[in-house]
């Protein structure tokens, strides 16, 4: 954790230099306007002071909002939140796209059947398509739709989330429950600022919803 934390140091500051310099030296303005920024970039236009008003030119709408000196700061991105988002990009963007791949080969590997309807989908279609079209196709297609949704439902790499309530509110119950002084409750009241941890995992194979069969990959 601490190498991915210097790592996304080290990108943060390199980015508001180059974003710096880009939007401060004249010659670089062409390059800047013919070359799409990348997503860090964007988010680095955020942490950086507003500067000149031209600089609006080389970034969305949306980004735009968050540089305009008129928008309060607290609605800005800092080097902190940044840094969080960095996180989410190393970890959420690659971890979690390898597990759900590992746990949709060891299912496939669990039923041929399956394994077999798949390959000859995928085989359908046609292989001199150009990269763009034969994505498209692969996107279109139901069982390979189905199979990968499967999986992410009985094998989710984000197995829980954890939220704050920004306000008092009042969640109902399906079920009637048993409070811990044995009285009955048909709701959950939540006060401004409590933490609700959020079971993804536990809702994807609750019988209730996907049947007894729920543990099935299906």
């Amino acid at each position: 954790m601490k190498v991915i934390h210097n790592f996304g140091q080290t990108v943060i500051q390199n980015k508001k230099q180059l974003f710096v310099s880009d939007v401060t030296k004249a010659s670089h303005e062409k390059e800047t306007s013919d070359c799409a920024p990348d997503l860090l970039s964007r988010l680095s236009a955020l942490v950086v002071p507003y500067v000149l008003p031209p600089l609006l030119i080389f970034f969305p709408l949306s980004v735009e909002a968050n540089i305009n000196p008129a928008l309060h700061p607290s609605q800005r991105l800092d080097d902190t939140q940044l840094m969080d988002q960095i996180n989410n990009f190393l970890f959420a963007g690659s971890e979690s796209s390898g597990i759900g791949i590992c746990w949709c080969l060891n299912f496939l590997a669990k039923d041929v059947s399956i394994q077999n309807q798949l390959r000859e989908e995928i085989r359908s279609v046609p292989s001199n398509l150009s990269p763009e079209e034969y994505s498209k196709r692969l996107d279109s297609l139901p069982y390979l739709d189905a199979v990968v949704k499967e999986t992410l439902r009985l094998s989710s790499p984000v197995h829980s989330t954890i939220r704050a309530a920004s306000q008092d509110d009042v969640i109902p119950l399906s079920d009637e429950i048993t409070l811990k002084d044995g009285s009955k409750a048909c709701e959950i009241r939540i006060r401004k600022g409590t933490y609700i941890h959020i079971p993804l995992e536990g809702f994807n194979i609750d019988t209730k919803v996907w049947g007894e069969d729920a543990l099935l990959f299906k």
